[in-house]
């Protein structure tokens, strides 16, 4: 494994106070994979074997609704949601209810239910590590909730703007217009308003 991907887990989990041996132990449990742009990491109604950790590239979760319209629940991209998976599914051994596509080539090491559990039985701090980042992730969809409720279209859009500009010109505006909840037309205009005022 190359010292990239070791500082990349290490900066991940120095707060946690693990021994170069259980840093090692972990590491060894992680396996590269590349999945291509229009590509799927889990598609729907399969169950969730693994936790990818993104290193780079760019994904989306989704979920087709009453009128099969596709409607995006959250992206994956460096440093923001680097955890990819269904964590229903994964947790509970159930057929997922989303699928995750690439929206770019991506790069993820990731690890098997099977092997993530081995390291909950022979690491201790694992299983506060595990606590940590499923907390983080209910925190972040819990914002996302909050965002959808409490703030009107033009707010959600310049909020997600201010904190990742550079997201529109990688994502399409009709999954933009999915995950914020508003009409396509909304980020034109949006986008249009930002170029007029430079």
């Amino acid at each position: 494994m190359s010292q990239t991907i070791e500082n990349l887990i290490s900066g991940y989990l120095k707060d946690f106070n693990l021994s170069s041996n259980e840093l090692k132990i972990i590491i060894s449990k992680l396996k590269p994979i590349t999945v291509k742009k229009g590509d799927y990491f889990l598609n729907e109604g399969k169950i969730c074997n693994q936790i990818g950790i993104l290193y780079d590239g760019l994904l989306h979760a989704y979920y087709k609704d009453f009128n099969s319209e596709v409607q995006v629940s959250r992206f994956f991209f460096f440093p923001i949601n680097v955890l990819v998976t269904s964590f229903d599914s994964f947790t509970h051994r159930a057929p997922s209810n989303e699928s995750i596509q690439a929206l770019e080539d991506s790069f993820l090491l990731t690890i098997s239910h099977d092997d993530l559990d081995i390291l909950y039985k022979n690491i201790s701090s694992m299983n506060y590590i595990g606590r940590y980042f499923a907390e983080l992730s209910y925190l972040q969809a819990m914002e996302r909730v909050h965002n959808l409720q409490a703030l009107n279209a033009s707010q959600r859009i310049e909020k997600l703007y201010s904190e990742f500009p550079k997201l529109f010109n990688r994502i399409s505006k009709k999954h933009l217009s999915s995950y914020l909840g508003i009409n396509r037309n909304s980020i034109t205009n949006f986008l249009k308003s930002k170029i007029l005022m430079k």
